[in-house]
């Protein structure tokens, strides 16, 4: 597989960007929404490796602060 082919298979592809990139005070709440799309998703580890290289935003179901 391409390195960015695990993209279309994601459960959140097609969904509003901007739950994954909440803004300050927002992130708890977007949580709760996306723990669910990502846990049960084909290429959260994908994501996920690819998120450790991002600076903001939630990847494989995991916020920015939380994969320092």
């Amino acid at each position: 597989m391409r390195s960015d082919e695990w993209k279309k298979l994601a459960n959140c592809r097609g969904m509003d960007v901007n739950l994954f990139f909440p803004g300050l005070g927002e992130s708890s709440n977007c949580e709760k929404k996306i723990i669910p799309i990502c846990s049960s998703c084909q290429v959260q580890q994908e994501c996920l490796e690819y998120g450790m290289s991002q600076e903001v935003g939630y990847y494989g179901g995991v916020s920015a602060i939380r994969r320092i």
